[in-house]
């Protein structure tokens, strides 16, 4: 499955990471020299922008004409707006505010009645360095909504504003002024203007009672420490040599990318990234779409917060140094700052579901190596659930009759209706540590659908006290369909 994220949202996420990094970045410079650089790019003429049709959105731009016939607005169920009008140039109007409805905004960004008010210009071919109304860089901005009509779903309004950047030059250094200053770039916006712009919300439009809304995915990161505008994300989960792996791809408004492949089969820590991968590996990429390489991660890592392989959600954070794992191109990226939360659609057929504990506190993995059958044990039906990592083996035992609820363990099954953990150090040995004591939590179980959930721990010990060795089972959790 391949889950694709609006403009409109991705703008949003991205605004709000340009306004903390920005903000920290130059609030320290002080005063800084400034340079209202002239506006590159077409812009259709018309002769008057105020004469707007149904759905546009016009203004004026350092004096030329900005129209869009194509805007968009997408508001949250807290009444968070963002508003995206792309020209026939492809440069991108954004217009976004807190608590929207009928009245005037503050749109600059940082003000302190709206921390996540801001206007943004980008450029088609500068996607990676946006115009933004920043306040403390001598951005400032205005909007009224008059009219917001929640039946046609559409919105009307007038703006201005001023919005600032850092220069960059060509190899995406800052552009130094002669008072050894950044260059400060500056531009203006005004008689703006939108006529019942279509919106969609994100909620459910019912109040927000939805139990599964829509999931929306979220990445960010820096590419030589100028921040990577997210234009489309693409997210899927593919099967190379029956090793399922989730392919997250960034692309921005010129093409350039950068890609993660994340095996699925990996568990919440850090890892390190390959330089040449099969298919199956942990690997960062970047490509500039300029006619270079693929710059793969040598050095690179990710460390992974949050990986539910059962509803399907990945959140993680990563970092890399791109280069050509064939030494043609010379081009080195750094690639940092890379966050994402992402989420894809888990295979129905193999939940994958983590069966995961810690033994004498090492983390135990079985990856697919997991089971939940229902069976009989002296008469009595019994779950037991059977994972497995290399030689070592967990198993939990219990009447198939228990609800939720948290229950003793015992040393050994007699009857057929006990709780029993019991762990093998190695699958091929002749001696079952059992548990003695423990705990089995039943969070969910369900005989018709399957769903199982719940926790343990326990001591496991030689029930005949042969062996005298003593395993501690602990932070024990499973998420299992039974078979």
């Amino acid at each position: 499955m391949f889950a694709f994220i609006t403009k409109a949202n991705l703008l949003l996420m991205t605004i709000k990471l340009l306004f903390k990094g920005l903000l920290f970045a130059f609030i320290t410079l002080g005063l800084m020299s400034c340079d209202n650089e002239p506006l590159e790019g077409e812009f259709p003429m018309q002769d008057n922008p105020l004469e707007i049709e149904l759905g546009e959105l016009r203004a004026q731009v350092d004096g030329s004409n900005y129209v869009s016939s194509n805007g968009t607005a997408v508001i949250d169920q807290n009444g968070f707006m963002v508003l995206t009008a792309v020209n026939l140039s492809g440069n991108i109007l954004t217009l976004a505010a807190e608590n929207i409805g009928v009245g005037a905004f503050d749109i600059g960004a940082g003000n302190t009645g709206g921390t996540q008010n801001a206007a943004v210009f980008t450029l088609f071919n500068d996607g990676a360095n946006p115009y933004i109304s920043q306040l403390v860089l001598g951005g400032s901005g205005q909007m009224t909504i008059t009219a917001y009509d929640t039946s046609a779903m559409t919105i009307s309004g007038t703006f201005s504003f001023i919005a600032v950047r850092p220069g960059i030059d060509v190899q995406g250094n800052p552009i130094i002024g002669a008072d050894g200053l950044p260059v400060i770039q500056t531009i203006s916006i005004e008689s703006g203007v939108f006529n019942q712009i279509p919106y969609e919300n994100t909620d459910t439009g019912d109040g927000g009672d939805d139990p599964d809304p829509d999931p929306i995915d979220s990445f960010s990161a820096k590419v030589n420490d100028v921040f990577f505008l997210v234009d489309s994300l693409s997210v899927s989960r593919v099967v190379i040599a029956d090793i399922p792996l989730i392919r997250i791809i960034a692309i921005n408004s010129v093409g350039a990318k950068i890609r993660v492949d994340v095996p699925e089969l990996l568990g919440v820590g850090n890892y390190e990234m390959v330089q040449i991968s099969n298919g199956t590996e942990l690997i960062g990429l970047y490509n500039s779409n300029t006619g270079g390489e693929n710059l793969t991660s040598n050095p690179g890592s990710i460390n992974i917060t949050e990986f539910n392989t059962v509803t399907g959600v990945l959140t993680a954070s990563f970092q890399f140094t791109g280069t050509d794992p064939l030494n043609t191109d010379p081009a080195v990226v750094e690639v940092s700052m890379g966050e994402f939360t992402v989420n894809y659609e888990p295979d129905p057929l193999n939940p994958n579901t983590p069966f995961t504990c810690e033994i004498d506190d090492v983390f135990f993995n079985p990856l697919l190596n997991v089971t939940a059958v229902e069976t009989i044990v002296e008469g009595n039906n019994v779950i037991l659930i059977s994972a497995t990592s290399g030689t070592e083996q967990v198993e939990l035992l219990f009447p198939s009759t228990l609800i939720v609820g948290t229950y003793a363990m015992s040393e050994n099954t007699s009857d057929g209706d006990e709780v029993v953990g019991s762990y093998r150090p190695d699958v091929g040995g002749a001696t079952t540590f059992t548990s003695n004591p423990g705990e089995l939590i039943l969070t969910a179980i369900d005989l018709t659908t399957g769903q199982l959930e719940g926790a343990f721990t326990f001591t496991a010990s030689d029930p005949t006290d042969v062996d005298p060795a003593v395993y501690e089972v602990a932070l024990g959790a499973f998420r299992l369909v039974i078979e």
